[in-house]
């Protein structure tokens, strides 16, 4: 990467984008042996159209799933080993959204239909449901290292569980109307932190990093993911006096600590160079973040729009 850039950044992860989506085909693409209207569903979430992938910018891919491979490459791995954990992550995170809209049965105004808009509630649980094991299939098949392998499944499981908790806490909450920025932040470290940790230390471990320095990286995703997760939901919560203000300065703790924690992280200056920029593009307070609707590829700023068909982002 040149100098850390944001259009660098869009670059790259364009290059992971197609590399995210072949692995996808993979295992949700067209076969003989599998019912394809059943995976059909699973490529339709995914914003993939037979077997090529579709993704048309970054945003139809996870931020989750590209930290996975930033990771890697931080501390001195070969990205492309990062691949099958940054696609299993990727269907983590529509698994995830498929039961979410089902549970609020949301819609996003200008965007295409939904599963279960298009094919019922039924459908559209089980097509959700079958990517939970094709993600934890697609870990274990990871070639080479049985110990490793077996240690990212179990802690991919430990993930989908905390996001479920937090779902449930979110779910009993409503609107978040009496919610403070802090009990707010509890429930996004369960749903997006615990997820950016996880993606953070998978990359880490797959690029053949010391436990240390996977653990410390797996703090700066957690606190990363977090200020993300906050950022996102600046709008949604009710707080005193109808101001951002708090919730803000959570985000912009959340973000501080993680920088500090990568800062601390035994890894060379070109991998936190690589990762912080990732950061700063990820839970900015000056501007939307990657992943985001009004996210525009190149420059950072909000005047764009989403394409429509694009995949979910968490």
């Amino acid at each position: 990467m040149p100098n850390g850039g944001s259009a660098d950044l869009d670059e790259l992860h364009r290059l992971y984008a197609r590399a995210i989506g072949e692995e996808l085909v993979r295992w949700i693409g067209p076969k003989p042996d599998r019912p394809d209207g059943f995976y059909a569903m699973m490529r339709y979430q995914l914003g993939i159209a037979g077997d090529t992938p579709s993704f048309s910018s970054v945003v139809d891919v996870a931020p989750a799933a590209l930290l996975c491979l930033h990771s890697c490459a931080a501390v001195g791995g070969a990205w492309r080993d990062a691949v099958r954990p940054a696609a299993s992550i990727l269907l983590l995170v529509n698994w995830f959204v498929v039961h979410e809209q089902i549970e609020e049965h949301g819609h996003i105004e200008g965007e295409r239909a939904t599963l279960w808009q298009r094919w019922g509630d039924p459908q559209a649980i089980n097509a959700g449901d079958g990517m939970f094991p094709v993600a934890g299939r697609a870990i274990l098949e990871i070639a080479g290292d049985a110990r490793m392998a077996a240690a990212l499944a179990r802690e991919l499981a430990t993930v989908s569980l905390a996001r479920t908790e937090g779902q449930h806490i979110e779910l009993g909450a409503g609107d978040h109307e009496d919610a403070g920025p802090d009990e707010l932040a509890h429930v996004v470290s369960l749903k997006d932190g615990a997820l950016g940790g996880y993606s953070a230390w998978a990359g880490a471990v797959v690029g053949r990093a010391d436990e240390d320095t996977a653990r410390g990286l797996r703090e700066f995703g957690a606190a990363l993911a977090t200020a993300r997760g906050m950022w996102q939901r600046r709008g949604r919560a009710t707080l005193s006096g109808g101001s951002s203000a708090p919730i803000d300065e959570v985000i912009a703790r959340y973000l501080q600590n993680a920088l500090s924690t990568l800062q601390a992280t035994r890894i060379g200056i070109a991998g936190k160079q690589r990762l912080e920029a990732f950061a700063r593009q990820l839970a900015p307070l000056d501007g939307p973040p990657l992943g985001s609707p009004g996210y525009r590829e190149g420059d950072g700023s909000g005047d764009g729009e989403r394409e429509e068909g694009a995949g979910s982002i968490e």
